[in-house]
């Protein structure tokens, strides 16, 4: 399944940085896709959701800037898993990207008002995944 191919991969790369005494650097994927959203359409708040299948989301809230021609992301909801009914109300107005966005009803009813955008068909780009990778 997926979760042997990453792990697999992710040991894979490991030993061949370590061996060529490399670092490895750890990009979000849901970073990644507010990056991705904040490119496309210039809002600051996102909340990136992946469906993780059985009723769950892969979910985390960014706050994405650019700062002198740099990017700025700051995490304002911790990565987590989590079905969408049991989370509470945000304070913060976000954005939506990423396939988890297919419980928009749920997660729509939870922030302070309907979000402009919902990008729901976005995937990270390599070049948003090496930004992240420089900061």
């Amino acid at each position: 399944g997926s979760f042997t191919g990453l792990r697999i991969s992710a040991g894979v790369v490991q030993g061949l940085a370590f061996g060529a005494d490399l670092p490895v650097v750890p990009v979000s994927t849901l970073a990644a896709l507010s990056l991705e959203g904040f490119q496309k359409t210039g809002r600051n708040n996102w909340l990136a959701a992946l469906d993780a299948r059985m009723g769950e989301i892969y979910m985390g809230g960014y706050s994405v800037n650019k700062i002198e021609g740099r990017y700025e992301i700051e995490a304002l909801i911790a990565e987590c898993v989590v079905k969408p009914e049991l989370l509470s109300s945000f304070s913060t107005q976000f954005e939506g990207v990423g396939s988890g966005w297919c419980y928009a009803d749920v997660l729509t009813q939870l922030l302070p008002n309907a979000p402009e955008h919902i990008l729901t068909d976005l995937a990270p780009r390599a070049a948003c995944i090496a930004e992240l990778a420089l900061l």
